[in-house]
């Protein structure tokens, strides 16, 4: 085995580990006992906490009023931040119960402002340039980093929307990367391991 294929290993059986842990007999490590304890700790004592944690926190009448939006204009969407508009926040307002300021996915953003065409754009960039850092990160190991943001990224962007649409430093990093991964790939050293 290669060395570089150590930390791999070490963290297959850390989860490994984990996953026997949880089927293992006991209230300490049961799925329930984790279950009642988060929904407790993330409770912080409120009545309302299942409720909450059952809708992530408001999200799924959300997502449900920007799904129906989208539907109407599925091909390519209604422009570049279509949730801000004046004609879709009394709508997903009132579907929600609460004024929200973003769709709270950037998957369904995508889909509401972009349509279909859009939205396969966006996860084929993000997931084209996730593959490719983690083939490069077998031969440059400092694409790891690179990988592990835009893992972060497919999986935040469920349950967040402003990550790409919106001036923030998450975005400028994410950005960067995706420049770095597909405009200045580094393949030195790729060609004299092969």
């Amino acid at each position: 085995r290669d060395l570089h294929d150590v930390p791999v290993v070490v963290t297959w059986l850390a989860l490994l580990l984990f996953l026997l842990a949880l089927a293992l007999p006991g209230d300490h490590f049961s799925w329930t006992a984790i279950y009642t304890g988060s929904v407790e700790a993330s409770g912080l004592g409120r009545s309302d906490a299942v409720e909450q944690i059952a809708t992530f926190t408001g999200r799924l009448p959300i997502w449900e009023a920007s799904l129906a939006l989208a539907s109407a204009r599925p091909i390519l969407g209604y422009g570049y931040s279509a949730f801000q508009s004046p004609d879709m926040i009394p709508v997903i307002a009132e579907a929600a119960g609460w004024v929200p300021t973003s769709t709270h996915s950037g998957y369904i953003d995508a889909l509401l402002s972009l349509g279909i065409v859009g939205l396969a754009l966006v996860v084929f960039v993000l997931v084209a340039s996730t593959v490719e850092s983690v083939r490069m990160s077998r031969y440059q190991p400092r694409y790891a980093f690179a990988t592990a943001v835009l893992a972060w990224l497919l999986v935040n962007l469920a349950f967040e929307a402003p990550i790409l649409f919106n001036p923030l430093f998450t975005s400028f990093l994410v950005f960067l990367l995706l420049a770095k991964i597909s405009l200045f790939p580094d393949r030195n050293n790729e060609s004299s391991r092969s």
